[in-house]
């Protein structure tokens, strides 16, 4: 009785977290962001619309596109050029995880035990970068993928 009851209890929860997991994802799509602000979407001119329903952007879309696009960034910068012109930038991070050394004697050299378990870490990176003039358009697009 125990053994079908865990059993049971183990797959709702395995079904409600597949569940929320499913809804994190679609709240943070163009989909959602264009029916949350159907009002600045309006704006934008054709081609932008085309593209940011892809969640793609290019060289002189506006920030409202980019944003509807690929939705809030993770941090926001200014740089200056060479020329002394100020430039803002939106970071959109990524991350992956890789297998990493398990003890310092590996990391220096040394064979892990055997049948020691692997460890992992996530590693951030920036997935994209995107430059904006100052009129609030795309002048440059930057997208990294260390893996």
């Amino acid at each position: 009785m125990f053994a079908k009851l865990t059993q049971s209890l183990a797959g709702s929860v395995c079904g409600a977290a597949l569940a929320l997991a499913a809804v994190g994802c679609e709240t943070n799509s163009p989909e959602t962001r264009i029916e949350s602000d159907p009002a600045t979407y309006s704006t934008l001119e054709p081609r932008e619309k085309q593209q940011v329903t892809h969640g793609e952007v290019e060289i002189g879309f506006s920030q409202p596109a980019v944003r509807i696009a690929l939705g809030e960034p993770d941090r926001v910068s200014e740089i200056k050029t060479d020329a002394g012109v100020t430039r803002v930038v939106w970071v959109y991070r990524g991350s992956f995880v890789r297998e990493s050394p398990s003890e310092p004697r590996e990391m220096l050299g040394y064979p892990q035990p055997t049948g020691a378990p692997p460890t992992y870490v996530r590693e951030r990176y920036d997935r994209i970068r995107v430059v904006f003039d100052g009129d609030g358009r795309v002048v440059a697009i930057e997208r990294n993928d260390p893996r």
